[in-house]
């Protein structure tokens, strides 16, 4: 996989590598998703909808950095099953 790159709002104009993955659920719940990487520094942001570079807290629901095992990030979220327009994309970032 290619990694895009883009400016974080609030940064020193530091570009950061993410890699994005759709995330679909057949049933409505709560789900975790949880890094497990030799790389320092990687976030993870859930987005309701697409996600846009130029407007990176757009659809925003949650994120998170070290809220897992050994700096790892966890994200705990409640998804919808029920609406085919519901699409939630996992976004892995890393500096």
């Amino acid at each position: 996989m290619n990694s895009r790159t883009y400016s974080r709002v609030g940064t020193s104009g530091e570009n950061y590598y993410y890699q994005e993955i759709v995330v679909q659920v057949n049933t409505t719940g709560i789900y975790t998703f949880k890094s497990s990487s030799s790389i320092e520094n990687t976030f993870g942001y859930l987005y309701q909808g697409n996600f846009y570079p130029s407007f990176p807290s757009y659809n925003l629901i949650i994120t998170n950095d070290d809220g897992g095992e050994n700096g790892q990030f966890q994200l705990i979220a409640t998804l919808r099953s029920d609406n085919e327009n519901f699409r939630s994309v996992l976004q892995v970032v890393r500096r």
